[in-house]
């Protein structure tokens, strides 16, 4: 018992919802109380014979009921409402029901079907009007039947717009939704360039003064050359740091970040030289040797945001081997080849020696410098490898020049297959 009753008030509660809810089914059955009620005031059942007032009000009854279920089974209980209309409308006998019914049952199922539907469903009722006036024999039954093709055909008509010019604003709306989502994403992957951008910014300009005045920790005198040349060194990096910084307020202000620094590939192609020698000029004065050999050229010029995320990968780069190789015993190797549009980037060092527990580095919080660069070069298109194995460190990415980079499928070089993950990567990113 306790279960039957939880379950109808399970269905009460559904019934109540769907009532409430929707705006549609709570018109209709409102719509139908409101023509059994008009039906009863204007044309009340006739009290004799006695059984046809009996059956009108069983009649009367039964419509109570189906519109009492509408919003249970909404499209069912209008179907049965009009197939019972047009079964009553054929009878010869004189009886009283909620004939008005068919109305608000036409207009929601014109509502919820297609077009074809809602016509097929007037034609119906117009073929059953004329044949019931010609079963009653009256007088031009077959003219007022086909006339009420045209009150069935306008309530149908209405249904049928006012639900095409509801899935219209839906659509809208949701069209709207979907730009706005898109705009959101936009704008959060802006801000996530310009996140990673304010990290290249300074961080290898940071660690690199880091290195340099960290190392007197260690020096028991530092003759006045010595001082001259790290300030030198200092001075150096910190002006790059403000002008990197500098781009990204640029950047900032052009939300796009599509300008371009070069009109030319070749304009494009020495920005990249001129700042791959001033990263191993700045490596090379801490103490640290490797060569650096660039080769290629694009086919079109770098757009400033590609170019950032080359220059600012590369810088990740550098800063990693200022962590975790020694000045002086672990050497790098990078060689970078721009083939079409995009470039290929191949270094390798070793941080067998590493650097010792009592640096300064080993008292910094470290970041997610290179898994982020992997990120965002995935995003715009392209990949990256890397591996530590033995001491030697192994990477190899391909990074696209601009947007038309990654409509092209360019075949993968040998030199570019995915590297086996080998080793501990964890604690290699600056």
């Amino acid at each position: 018992m306790n279960r039957w009753i939880m379950t109808a008030r399970s269905e009460a509660a559904d019934l109540r919802n769907r009532f409430l809810q929707s705006k549609s089914i709570r018109i209709t059955t409102l719509a139908c109380w409101i023509s059994i009620g008009l039906q009863i005031a204007v044309f009340p059942p006739a009290t004799s014979p006695t059984w046809s007032l009996i059956v009108s009000w069983l009649l009367i009854v039964l419509d109570s009921i189906l519109t009492l279920l509408i919003p249970l089974w909404p499209t069912h209980i209008c179907a049965i409402l009009l197939a019972l209309h047009s079964v009553l409308s054929l009878l010869p006998a004189q009886l009283t029901w909620a004939s008005l019914l068919e109305f608000p049952a036409l207009a929601f199922l014109s509502y919820r079907c297609a077009f074809p539907c809602a016509f097929g469903i007037v034609m119906w009722l117009s073929i059953v009007q004329v044949l019931s006036n010609l079963l009653g024999s009256m007088p031009d039954g077959l003219l007022w039947g086909a006339v009420s093709f045209f009150p069935l055909g306008f309530i149908a008509f209405m249904s049928a717009s006012l639900r095409q010019s509801r899935q219209s604003i839906m659509q809208k709306d949701q069209l709207m939704a979907q730009e706005r989502a898109i705009e959101r994403q936009r704008q959060l992957e802006h801000n996530r360039r310009l996140a990673t951008a304010i990290h290249d910014s300074i961080t290898k300009e940071l660690s690199t003064i880091l290195l340099i005045t960290g190392a007197w920790e260690f020096e028991e005198s530092v003759d006045a050359d010595r001082i001259h040349k790290d300030m030198k060194s200092i001075h150096r990096e910190t002006k790059r740091a403000l002008n990197q910084m500098h781009r990204v307020i640029d950047l900032i202000d052009d939300n796009q970040g599509k300008a371009t620094r070069g009109t030319t590939p070749s304009d494009t192609l020495i920005d990249l030289e001129k700042f791959l020698e001033s990263e191993t000029d700045s490596a090379s004065a801490i103490g640290f040797e490797g060569t650096v050999h660039l080769s290629g050229k694009p086919q079109n010029p770098i757009d400033d945001l590609h170019l950032m995320l080359v220059e600012g990968f590369l810088k990740e780069i550098f800063a990693n081997i200022l962590r975790h190789a020694e000045p002086g015993r672990d050497s790098y190797s990078m060689d970078i080849s721009i083939v079409q549009n995009s470039i290929h980037i191949t270094q390798t060092n070793r941080t067998g020696s590493g650097i010792t527990a009592s640096s300064e580095f080993n008292r910094l919080r470290h970041g997610r410098g290179l898994q982020s660069h992997r990120q965002a070069i995935i995003t715009a298109g392209g990949t990256v490898q890397y591996r530590l194995h033995g001491g030697q460190w192994h990477l190899q990415a391909r990074i696209p020049c601009n947007d038309a980079a990654n409509q092209t499928n360019l075949a993968m070089p040998d030199s570019e297959k995915p590297l086996p993950p080998v080793g501990d990567i964890s604690n290699m990113d600056s």
